[in-house]
């Protein structure tokens, strides 16, 4: 039988139990290697743990100059109009050096279904 953590009060039960799952099965580690194999993935593949985007007012792919070129935005918005006010800008996991629009789509959906308020 697994050892479970003691129980924190400043710890949800869900986040704990996603951290339990993580010490019970530790993921290698991210080397160089690995994370050139893994570039070399279809957005697919990595987007298949990543919730549908599911219905949403507005989904508008969008560019913008950065210091390094081209980057690529996507707008999410529940409602189909809206005074103009504070947003916000969810910039993905992965290190800076995994992942993309395609990858975190649905989070980043959920987020502003989740935020509006």
């Amino acid at each position: 039988m697994a050892e479970q953590a003691p129980v924190r009060p400043d710890v949800r039960p869900d986040v704990q139990a996603f951290l339990d799952a993580l010490k019970a099965h530790p993921r290698q580690r991210f080397t160089r290697l690995m994370l050139a194999l893994i570039r070399l993935l279809p957005d697919s593949v990595m987007a298949k743990s990543d919730l549908p985007v599911g219905e949403m007012a507005v989904d508008r792919k969008l560019t913008m100059r950065g210091p390094g070129g081209t980057i690529r935005l996507r707008l999410f918005d529940p409602r189909a109009e809206r005074e103009p006010g504070p947003l916000v800008v969810f910039y993905h996991g992965g290190g800076f050096c995994l992942g993309s629009i395609a990858t975190h789509a649905g989070l980043a959906a959920e987020i502003a279904r989740s935020l509006d308020l």
